[in-house]
């Protein structure tokens, strides 16, 4: 790149002996050549991201992917990474390594300390919200893991699990809030409602406060229990990475479906759109 500045440089210097037509044609094509240098830097840096994510999944609460996480199609696409890497393992292995990694990627993102202080509650929301993204199928670890940390569904969502939507003091209320969630994993209402997590679907029936009603009516819309949104993709482009080691229920078509955010299938939106959209975040 200082190469291309120090030429783009000396362009500028001898702007009056080129004349305008040759600058402007030649600024135009270094331009294009920068853009290109830049578009490339990017997908290699997405690419080693997600790579290191494979590997290392404790590493998704860092400083150098926290930029990243937030990025639906980014926590999709680490799932897949890690379904193709799992393909090394036979059977049994792969559901072990499978099964430490999302446990790992869990606690990395619901941290005791951010649950601890409503000051950092919103921590809590958007490592929820980037888990539930990924649609690797993590809902028993997530439930298991809010409870170990002692969050409630008031202190998670408190707009929209208590009649005034009152705030613990110091917490702000920033992050997703439950509509939110819910259209990533509309299963997370049994857990919003406090309901055990074997226990029927939870229905008009038995919880009368309106909060309850706006929730259950959310997650009916979403598909319910029988949603698939919040499990891995079926598509063919996503089969191909193994995903039976994350969910074999997904079948392409289910109206409850959310679309496939993988390059190339379904209704994606591509690499470098995705990187620019965390960047701004």
């Amino acid at each position: 790149m200082n190469a291309l500045h120090a030429t783009m440089s000396a362009l500028d210097e001898h702007k009056v002996r080129l004349g305008s037509g040759a600058y402007h044609t030649l600024s135009r094509k270094l331009m294009h050549v920068s853009t290109e240098i830049q578009s490339d830097r990017r997908r290699a840096e997405w690419t080693m991201a997600l790579r290191l994510l494979v590997e290392a999944p404790e590493a998704v609460s860092t400083m150098l992917l926290r930029h990243l996480v937030s990025n639906t199609q980014f926590m999709e696409q680490s799932v897949l990474y890690k379904a193709e890497d799992i393909k090394r393992f036979d059977k049994k292995q792969g559901q072990l390594v499978q099964r430490l990694w999302c446990r790992t990627m869990v606690e990395a993102l619901l941290l005791k300390e951010s649950a601890q202080d409503p000051s950092t509650l919103f921590e809590v929301r958007c490592g929820l919200k980037s888990l539930l993204a990924s649609r690797g199928n993590m809902l028993p670890l997530i439930v298991a893991q809010l409870n170990a940390i002692k969050v409630t569904p008031h202190m998670l969502v408190p707009y929209d699990t208590h009649p005034k939507g009152v705030l613990l003091r110091g917490d702000k209320g920033h992050g997703p809030r439950a509509a939110e969630l819910l259209a990533f994993e509309p299963r997370l209402l049994r857990w919003l409602l406090g309901v055990p997590e074997a226990a029927p679907w939870p229905t008009l029936a038995t919880h009368h406060a309106p909060w309850q009603k706006r929730l259950i009516d959310a997650a009916n819309a979403l598909g319910g229990e029988a949603s698939l949104r919040g499990r891995p993709c079926r598509c063919k482009t996503c089969a191909r990475k193994l995903m039976a080691y994350f969910d074999a229920e997904y079948v392409c078509g289910d109206p409850s479906a959310a679309p496939c955010a993988v390059v190339g299938c379904g209704e994606e939106s591509d690499t470098e759109s995705a990187w620019s959209e965390s960047e701004t975040e």
